[in-house]
This record gives C-alpha cells, sequence and structure tokens, in this order.
C-alpha cells in the first residue's frame, strides 16, 4: 500500500479549469477541490508553477502568464510573454530560491528554435516584469522545464531531438547529452521529466504507440539511466517524497513508490479529467544560507542568477540590453537597435546583445492583427519611429516604448504605397506609390498638405527609396519585366536620370544609403542577392552566400560595418558582417531566425546618436514657407502644398485663386497642368490616373471643381470627369460606347448640370447629364460640328460648323 505522510496539494489543469485539490494521505481519495479559474479551451496549452512561500499558482494561457492565490483570494494578475505573436511558453518553472520565473519560449515553424528566460519576481500584482534571455543558441523547440536552485542546474527535454539536456541556471554550459539512454528513441517519445533532490534523480516518460515508460537518471552519473515501471499512457509526471504521481491517458491520477512503483500502484478515486498539474511543496533549505542573491541583490543593477561556480551569481540584463564590463551593472537601455515592420505589426531587436530577441513596440492598438505595416524608418531628432499602415493608408509615428501616437499622413497613401523615407533636414517624408509611379512628400509632423513631385523622368515601377537629406538627392528602384535601374533625382524631383542599370530581370527592391561610407546598397529580389556599388556608379559589388536560404530578399538596412537583409518568403534575416566593404569571412555572417510573421521594413538605427544635419533647410526651414528641400549645391529649394503658389520671391506660399488648364498628350501618360495666372508661372502636374484614352477636349465644372474630358478612338467615345479637389485625381467615365465616335468638344451647363458636347463623326450636338444617365440630341441636321461652348447669360449654345461658320442653339 501506499502510505504518504502528509496531505499532499496540486494545482492542476482539470479539463477546462486551474483547480486546487488536496489528496488525503491516509484514503489516497480526493479531499478537496476547488476551481480557481475557468474556462479554458480544450486546444490551449498549459504550463504550470507553483510557490508555496507567497500561496500562488502560475498558468500560461496564450502569451499570457497568469497568477492565482492559492488561498481563493481575488488578488490575481497576468504578465505577457514573448515579443511577438508566435511565440509559445512551452514550459515554466519557478525558482523557489531566488524568486524568479523560468519561461522556456518555443517557435513552431521551420527552425523549431527556442529560448529560455528568466524573469524578475512575479510574486506580486504586476503588469509588467523585467526578463533577461539566458539561453538562445541552439536551442530547440523544448518542454518540461525542472530546475535544482541549491545545486545550480536545470533540465529539460528537447522535443526534436528527443533527448534530456542540461544547462546552469544561469544559461552557461548547456549539456545536450548529459544521460545516455540505453533505450532506442525510434517510435518513442519523451513526454514529462520531473526531478528529486531526495533521490538525487530525474524521471521521465517514455511514451511508444502503446504504452508510457518510467525511466530513472541519477542526477550526475551519465549512465545510469534505467526503466523503472510499464503502464498505460502518461499525460505528466511529479515527484514528492518517495512517490510518483502520474496523470493517465484516462483522465485518472495515480501514486506509486518510485523505487516499488509494480507493487504500490493506485488510482486516486474521484478525480477525472487530469492533464497536467504542479505539487504544490515547501522547500527545506533555509534562503538565507544558500541564496547568493539574497543579500542587495547579489550586488546586481538588475537581474540576479544562480550560478555553480563561485561567486554562486551571475547578473543579468532585461531583454536586448547590454551587461557592462564590471559584470554587475546594466546600460541605461538600448544603443542600437533593428526597427521591423511587419504584416503582424511593429517590433524592434536590440543589436547589443546576441540573442537578437524580438519585442513589439507597445502603441496604443498594437495587439489589433488586422493591421499590415509596409515599411519603417526613425526619426533622429524627436526620437520618433514611423511607419507605414497599409491598413489604415497612413504614415503613423510613435516612441520607441509606444507613447505619443499619432497619425501623420493620411492623404496621398494608398493601398500601393509600399516604401518611404524620411528627410531629416527638411522634416519632410517622401513617399513611393508603385501602382501610380509617383513619389510623394509630405511633412513629419503632418502640418502642409501633401504635393506630388514633378519628377522630370518618367518611372515605371518604383519600389525602393533612399533618400540624402544633407546631399539633397533621392534614389529609387525602379523596374519593368525586362529592364532594371536605379534612379536618381533631386529632393524636388528634378535632374532625374538613370543612376545605374541593372541586369535583366533583376527586380530591385529595397534600397539603402550609407553617405559616409559612400555606397549604395539594394536587394535584387529575382537573383537573391544584396549589391552595392560607389556613389559614383562604379565597384559594383555582390553580398550573399548560397548557405544564406534567403530567397527573395527584400528589404536592406546597414549600420556600420553590418548589412541587415530579410525576405518575404520567411520569417529569417540576413546580418552580413563587413571588412573594408567586403565580406569579413564564410562564418562572420548569419542566419537570424526572427520568428516575426511576415517581416516587410527593416531600418538599423542608433537611439541615441545626435542627428547631423547640413545645408540651407538646416535653419528656419530655409526661409521656405512650406516644403524646404535641400539641393545638392547646398542651396534651399521651397516647394509649395498641394493648391498652393510659389510667388515670386521663390519662398512664399499662396492659396491658388485663378488658373488656367492645360491639356498635355506630349508624354506616354497624357496629363493636366495647372498654370496660374498671377505671379510667376507655377506650372503644377495634377497626375491624372485612370484615363481610358487620348484625350483631346477638356470642360471645367467650377460649381463642383470637376473636369471632364473627352476622348475617343477608331470605334468608340469616352467622356470622363476628374474631380480636382482629391489628392490623386483620378478618371471616372461618365459615358461612353460606338455612339460618342468621333466626339470632338465639350462645355458643361453647371446649373442645370449638364455636359454639351460635338460629334463630327454623326453630325450631332448633344447634351446628356453629368452623371450620364440621361441623354439627346439638340441639333443634327446638315451640321458638321467641331468646337461648342455656351453662354450662361444668354441661354445659348455657340458651336463651329465644318470650321467655317458659327451657329448657334438656344
Amino acid at each position: 500500500a501506499v502510505v504518504v505522510a502528509d496531505p499532499v496539494t496540486l494545482l492542476a489543469r482539470i479539463g477546462k479549469t486551474i483547480s486546487h485539490i488536496q489528496i488525503d494521505p491516509v484514503t489516497l481519495h480526493l479531499s478537496e477541490s476547488r476551481i480557481l479559474f475557468k474556462p479554458i479551451g480544450e486546444e490551449l496549452q498549459v504550463s504550470l508553477a507553483a510557490d508555496i512561500k507567497s500561496q500562488s499558482g502560475f498558468f500560461t494561457l496564450g502569451q499570457q502568464l497568469h497568477r492565482l492565490p492559492l488561498n481563493g483570494s481575488e488578488d490575481a494578475s497576468q504578465l505577457t510573454l514573448g515579443g511577438v505573436l508566435d511565440d509559445t511558453p512551452t514550459a515554466i518553472a519557478y525558482d523557489w530560491l531566488t524568486n524568479k520565473m523560468y519561461v522556456a519560449i518555443s517557435t513552431i515553424g521551420p527552425d523549431n528554435s527556442a529560448r529560455i528566460e528568466v524573469c524578475e519576481d512575479v510574486r506580486g500584482k504586476k503588469t509588467e516584469v523585467n526578463c533577461a534571455v539566458i539561453m538562445h543558441d541552439r536551442l530547440d523547440y523544448l518542454h518540461s522545464l525542472v530546475l535544482d536552485p541549491l545545486d545550480g542546474n536545470m533540465y529539460w527535454i528537447n522535443a526534436v531531438q528527443n533527448q534530456v539536456e542540461r544547462a546552469f541556471m544561469n544559461g552557461q554550459h548547456h549539456d545536450p547529452h548529459p544521460f545516455l539512454n540505453p533505450a532506442s528513441s525510434e517510435g518513442a517519445t519523451l513526454t514529462s521529466l520531473a526531478l528529486s533532490r531526495e533521490a538525487a534523480s530525474l524521471f521521465y516518460v517514455r511514451t511508444t504507440k502503446d504504452r508510457s515508460e518510467l525511466w530513472q537518471c541519477r542526477l550526475y552519473e551519465r549512465q545510469s539511466c534505467a526503466r523503472l515501471f510499464e503502464t498505460t499512457h502518461v499525460l505528466h509526471l511529479a515527484v514528492h517524497e518517495n512517490f510518483l504521481f502520474l496523470s493517465l491517458n484516462s483522465g485518472l491520477l495515480a501514486i506509486c513508490e518510485y523505487s516499488r512503483c509494480d507493487a504500490s500502484f493506485h488510482e486516486v478515486e474521484q478525480i477525472s479529467e487530469l492533464e497536467i498539474f504542479e505539487i504544490v511543496e515547501s522547500k527545506h533549505a533555509n534562503d538565507a544560507d544558500v541564496n547568493p542573491c539574497g543579500s542587495h541583490n547579489g550586488g546586481c543593477s538588475h537581474i540576479c542568477l544562480i550560478a555553480r561556480i563561485a561567486p554562486k551569481r551571475t547578473c543579468a540584463c532585461p531583454i536586448g540590453i547590454r551587461l557592462r564590463s564590471d559584470g554587475v551593472t546594466c546600460e541605461d537601455g538600448f544603443q542600437e537597435v533593428l526597427l521591423i515592420s511587419a504584416i503582424t505589426g511593429l517590433f524592434y531587436i536590440s543589436l547589443d546583445t546576441s540573442d537578437y530577441t524580438p519585442q513589439a513596440i507597445p502603441y496604443q492598438g498594437h495587439e489589433d492583427s488586422s493591421h499590415s505595416l509596409f515599411d519603417v524608418d526613425f526619426d533622429p531628432v524627436d526620437g520618433f519611429v514611423y511607419w507605414l499602415d497599409i491598413s489604415d493608408t497612413a504614415i503613423k509615428r510613435c516612441r520607441v516604448n509606444g507613447s505619443d501616437l499619432s497619425i501623420v499622413v493620411k492623404e496621398g497613401v494608398q493601398q500601393s504605397t509600399k516604401t518611404f523615407r524620411l528627410d531629416i533636414v527638411g522634416r519632410n517624408i517622401f513617399w513611393v506609390d508603385g501602382e501610380t509611379a509617383l513619389i510623394w512628400v509630405g511633412k513629419m509632423d503632418g502640418s502642409l498638405t501633401p504635393r506630388i513631385l514633378d519628377v522630370t523622368t518618367k518611372l515605371e515601377n518604383p519600389h525602393g527609396i533612399a533618400v540624402d537629406a544633407n546631399g539633397g538627392s533621392i534614389y529609387i528602384t525602379d523596374w519593368t519585366e525586362r529592364s532594371s535601374r536605379i534612379v536618381k533625382m533631386n529632393l524636388d524631383g528634378s535632374n532625374a536620370e538613370t543612376f545605374y542599370a541593372l541586369q535583366e530581370f533583376s527586380y530591385p527592391t529595397g534600397i539603402e544609403l550609407d553617405v559616409e561610407g559612400g555606397r549604395l546598397y539594394w536587394a535584387e529580389s529575382n537573383h537573391s542577392l544584396i549589391r552595392s556599388i560607389k556613389l559614383d556608379a562604379t565597384d559594383l559589388l555582390s553580398y550573399m552566400q548560397s548557405s544564406y536560404k534567403l530567397v527573395q530578399p527584400y528589404s536592406v538596412a546597414k549600420l556600420g560595418n553590418r548589412i541587415f537583409c530579410n525576405s518575404m518568403a520567411g520569417r529569417s534575416f540576413v546580418e552580413i558582417v563587413l571588412r573594408d566593404g567586403i565580406l569579413a569571412g564564410h562564418d562572420s555572417s548569419r542566419v537570424v531566425e526572427s520568428q516575426i510573421y511576415g517581416p516587410v521594413g527593416l531600418r538599423a538605427v542608433k537611439l541615441n546618436e545626435p542627428a547631423t544635419l547640413k545645408g540651407a533647410c538646416a535653419k528656419n526651414n530655409g526661409g521656405c514657407n512650406h516644403y524646404c528641400l535641400n539641393s545638392p549645391s547646398g542651396e534651399a529649394r521651397c516647394l509649395c502644398a498641394r493648391d498652393f503658389e510659389l510667388l515670386h520671391d521663390g519662398r512664399s506660399c499662396v492659396k491658388s485663386t485663378s488658373h488656367v488648364l492645360v491639356l498635355d498628350g506630349a508624354n506616354r501618360r497624357s496629363d493636366m497642368i495647372r498654370m496660374s495666372l498671377k505671379g510667376p508661372r507655377n506650372l503644377d502636374r495634377l497626375h491624372l490616373q485612370g484615363l481610358s484614352g487620348m484625350p483631346h477636349d477638356i470642360a471645367y465644372d467650377q460649381i463642383a471643381s470637376t473636369v471632364y474630358i473627352a476622348s475617343g478612338n477608331e470605334s468608340s467615345g469616352t467622356i470622363e470627369g476628374v474631380n480636382l479637389t482629391s489628392a490623386t485625381p483620378s478618371a471616372i467615365i461618365v459615358t461612353s460606347g460606338v455612339a460618342l465616335k468621333g466626339i470632338s468638344h465639350l462645355a458643361i451647363e453647371p446649373h442645370a448640370k449638364l455636359i454639351i458636347y460635338s460629334n463630327s463623326e454623326f453630325g450631332r450636338i448633344q447634351v446628356c447629364s453629368l452623371d450620364g444617365n440621361h441623354a439627346k440630341t439638340l441639333a443634327w441636321n446638315n451640321i458638321r460640328p467641331t468646337l461648342v461652348d455656351v453662354d450662361l447669360v444668354r441661354s445659348q449654345i455657340f458651336y463651329v460648323n465644318e470650321s467655317v461658320d458659327i451657329s448657334t442653339i438656344s
């Protein structure tokens, strides 16, 4: 018979609940059961831990660590674990000696990577705590983490290699083979692990298709593992005094003495649907005598960890913060970070430490997974992170800590906008619309209406953008199906030309400018290459190795001697280390599994380095009323916001009140130019979108601020309307068809909301409503009309008949 000295308390998952249960020591029946938390979805994985000193139970649910008082009070709390969506806590273990929580975080994916974090005291009612990454390199998906604080070791099951592994509790001296298992792992899975200080042993469950085996390994004897017992499938295992506690696949709890499990095996009555559990027991060591972190936190500024070797403790820092050379003090914060925009959110990775653990930037609403973020940049002057939110078609900003969230720009940002860059000197934002092949500029504080740059060369499919704010230049990657190139232009769009022509089918995407190093870097998606060239378009270099397996590189970022590049085809990114501008060696670069789903934009920055601002725009906005753009000569080039005109002084902007509209068909893409009637001759292109044909006449409705355009070909004609109040004027078809073949000229009667148009092909003067729904013919007898106009005062229509005489219609 089994005889347990004292009542045994368990924190257990029973069905859809977390419950507090107690086993009677004499009858081995359930003597008490109390639900602490419900409901829990059956499909959700849960890990458990307990601390008897604070009477606290802990369990994970998704990325949340819940703390529950075991005495049934209402003093519960929860914390968020992991930094990204797919970070999954797969095991927790409580260090009762230093009061810290060890958390195993694993990622289910192609790499099955994992890390172990240690979080400071989680017993209080806290919503945030500092955690340190103590293990990450060559660590596979793991579970069943157990601690031995008195010896300073921790053990776990490597689910990928199907083996027990060990390391010091400070993460040092990882031993993937502390025990030699005489049994073959083929066809069997290690499913649970438990540690007994009394027996100086590890116990684990080895499960096959039909049965489970219980094994015992003595802690420091590599060849000591032996099978103890075989039974039906075991879900979970724990040790208390001389006894093994087992949750069976049937949902029952079983107890046996580990030295004679066959003879003492007993199933506890009145318990069902039991899955995993944690025995709540007191530890017998005197904390004050053996806790190396007990006095003044072991001298550590932040997190003190148990170590097996003198001085029996090491110090650690919160995720991403570097430990100073004194070994006890953490830096005040991050120095270098990699900012990442993804379809799942906005993240940063500290480059100060080697673990590269991604963390979410916690701006208000960042948990909303419906947002797709497509690019990111940083302003070193005011300390804001900017990002492009395609879901909201807006550019937003916040601090690195998530505070001061605001929408900066919405007008002009489309679903087809994929990249942007900051001009920190002129305080401008440039963004690229790949579908319309337009370059936009707005203000970094959103104070002005954005406008489109008049680029002096035709872009086909612009993608990446790099801005030299001090030097006054923009670099754009642009490609068609066969040709690829890098275009260079001034910040105002002038002097645009091909900077460097790439190989066919290169498909360049992201681009990065290193002004200090005098080079330009870009990704070639089709060739899976990173290339660079000097700013005089010489010395082309390539950076990529087949071992990186980075398919379709997308964004490029550079900081110091390191290049970072991601892929749209996976979660990883490549870190390439350079020496004198070339690869430092095969072992100096690595592929980093970031666990971020859908990474798109990258930006590597120094957070606390003062910005270098040069050129005329660095002081007083260069004297410009609106946009100040540095030119390559160092002078300021002033531009006005949309619907404003630049005066003779070249700096002042006034609202446009009168202008002439000119139809321009000189380029391959027809457009309209607005020419001011006052002041200097400002010529502003309207960048019309969606015109269906070659236009040959326009008419303006001043009341609705809408231009109507007549176009046609050999078989049909079209009338389209364009509202000029829109940031991106787009043509909408009013009416079209064979009946409009030969349409010649237009006139508008705005009060009656009519379009009058001449048709020289069919010899008619016709009229239709502004929406095109109603139409009729006004004149048709022996006429061949061309030009047409309307006298609103006399309510008369004038038209030129066969270019000979002028006739009227009332």
